[in-house]
């Protein structure tokens, strides 16, 4: 009995760092079961989405996308019921999300997978690079700008050859003529 007293108190321990570390966590963290309704819910994700936890458990995961991905979600749903494995599982793949407002914003995700005697579930990690991409396009520009005033310092360079070229002919000229 002593044994099972002890390993149900490290389940507790167990549940508690993991939720401590969870609901602290910068970037959200959604669990889903196989058909796609949310089962976790953290802090984080409800910053990012707008959505309190009430509202998301036991709903599709589904709400946080916008129409343009529904399709391919759910095809990848119907894999991994016939026995697939989904194509983002270990990687990263940037996408966007959609808030509880309507606004799309950009995300990268990383998704794993885990397995209890209650059926197979996926846990996403979710990260909002709206500000990334804003500096990314800022960076751009700038590279852009810079490009130009490049060029342009280019062109005056070889324009202010010409003229010192007609300017020194031009005093050639001038000296050969009678004043």
């Amino acid at each position: 009995m002593t044994e099972k007293k002890k390993i149900e108190k490290a389940l507790i321990r167990s549940e508690a760092r993991f939720r401590s570390v969870a609901q602290l966590a910068v970037d959200a963290i959604i669990s889903t079961d196989s058909d796609g309704r949310v089962t976790f819910w953290n802090q984080a994700a409800q910053k990012m989405f707008g959505y309190r936890s009430d509202e998301m458990i036991g709903r599709s995961v589904t709400k946080l996308m916008p129409a343009e991905f529904l399709e391919k979600h759910k095809a990848g749903i119907e894999r991994l019921k016939k026995g697939g494995e989904p194509s983002i599982l270990g990687t990263t793949v940037e996408l966007e999300g959609l808030a509880k407002e309507g606004k799309k914003f950009s995300i990268d995700l990383s998704l794993a997978n885990w397995e209890t005697d209650e059926g197979m579930f996926y846990t996403a990690i979710v990260r909002d690079i709206s500000k990334r991409k804003e500096l990314e396009s800022l960076l751009q520009q700038a590279q852009k700008m810079q490009a130009i005033g490049t060029l342009a310092g280019g062109i005056a360079h070889d324009f202010n050859n010409i003229i010192g070229a007609i300017m020194g002919y031009a005093e050639l000229a001038a000296d050969d003529t009678e004043e």
